[in-house]
């Protein structure tokens, strides 16, 4: 049988598909960043955590997630414990012992049908617990734009920029498929890079006790793990699917767990990253152009460098821009809530949804939202029993 020549043509086209998807998930792969960076870089200088040894966990981290799941799959900072731990002064040992306690209880989980455990919570809890999580981020990002005049406020002309930029990331996805977002994250990566070595200050923020407080801890942990369970494994399992079809199904409820768990109990071992996956994060890669799990070798790797850089130079921090961070946490929250539009179609679960975003919005606290989710499920389980309100 005669072969068939590929046309030049052909192959051009096919090489210049190539070469655009390589640099979409290029960029993408920095599209959370935003969020990451920050936190690392506050965790190494509140927290007492070695800055390289975070950037080395969470890069590979990174790796881990992308040959486990083949999908671009966030690695975050467990938020909970995170910001809890700059705001009440926990020490880097509360933290580990915190993260260690989180990867006892997701192992744990395993022990159960936890397939038969997730399919007993409902999408609509689900649904608000990412509108919750978008909720917050748009409070974030706004807090930074109006926040009152301080020495570290951002002057008139830099909020002009980061509203402008806000504009254009939230118009994007309507008027190109160009990733936008990626670009703009990868420029902040860029810059906060490049500006120098020094980290920002956190204001406000206590010093570190170095006594391990068990009440810290549980303080810490607990949250925490309602918050990983219903976003990190739940929500981060949903959005895949919602974004990736069938290539999704990698991303199970056991596989999220093994490695949220066995990963959070090396990690506080050696002092790294204690991390979770994030459905809000992967909407960031994705909406940053990353479609295949190359885009965790490519930040994975870039993290790596970056620890071996923090290692040979000392200790730094990422100076990142707020008048990128502040709209690229707005534009991932804004299209984040979207993701909560199938439970909006009726009447009791839009108002569950709206609670749970009214609460977000009060107390800035997303238990507090999950609670007020859980209570609109027990008062329509309880309609059901009783026949007011159809199964």
């Amino acid at each position: 049988m005669e072969a068939r020549a590929t046309s030049p043509t052909s192959a051009a086209d096919a090489a210049g598909r190539n070469s655009s998807e390589w640099f979409s998930n290029a960029v993408g792969a920095f599209a959370d960043g935003a969020i990451l960076f920050p936190l690392l870089a506050v965790l190494s200088m509140r927290s007492g955590f070695s800055g390289a040894m975070l950037l080395a966990s969470a890069g590979l981290a990174y790796w881990a997630s992308g040959l486990l799941f083949r999908v671009p799959m966030s690695v975050q900072p467990l938020k909970s414990i995170a910001i809890a731990s700059v705001a009440v002064g926990a020490s880097s040992g509360e933290v580990r012992a915190a993260g260690a306690l989180l990867a006892a209880a997701c192992l744990g989980l395993l022990l159960f049908d936890v397939n038969a455990l997730a399919r007993k919570v409902p999408d609509s809890l689900i649904h608000g617990m990412q509108l919750s999580l978008g909720v917050l981020l748009l409070l974030q990002g706004a807090a930074i734009l109006l926040a009152a005049p301080t020495s570290a406020s951002l002057a008139p002309a830099s909020v002009a920029v980061a509203v402008a930029i806000l504009a254009v990331l939230l118009l994007s996805p309507r008027l190109t498929t160009f990733p936008v977002l990626g670009i703009v994250a990868a420029a902040g990566l860029a810059w906060a890079v490049l500006s120098g070595w020094g980290a920002p200050s956190v204001m406000g923020a206590p010093t570190p006790s170095e006594a391990l407080r068990p009440e810290m801890i549980l303080s810490l942990a607990l949250p925490q793990l309602a918050l990983t369970f219903s976003n990190s494994v739940l929500g981060t399992r949903k959005v895949a699917l919602h974004y990736f079809g069938d290539r999704g199904e990698r991303v199970t409820v056991r596989r999220l767990l093994s490695l949220i768990g066995l990963g959070n109990l090396l990690s506080s071992a050696v002092g790294g990253l204690p991390f979770c996956h994030g459905s809000g994060g992967v909407t960031a890669h994705v909406r940053g152009g990353a479609t295949r799990w190359e885009a965790n070798a490519v930040i994975g790797t870039t993290l790596l460098v970056l620890a071996g850089i923090q290692q040979w130079k000392g200790g730094f921090g990422f100076r990142y821009p707020p008048e990128l961070l502040a709209p690229l946490l707005m534009a991932t929250g804004a299209f984040h809530m979207k993701l909560a539009a199938p439970s909006a179609k009726a009447a009791r679960t839009l108002a569950q949804l709206a609670s749970m975003g009214l609460v977000t919005w009060l107390t800035k606290n997303l238990l507090a939202a999950l609670a007020v989710g859980v209570l609109f499920e027990l008062v329509a389980r309880a309609r059901v029993r009783k026949g007011t309100l159809p199964a």
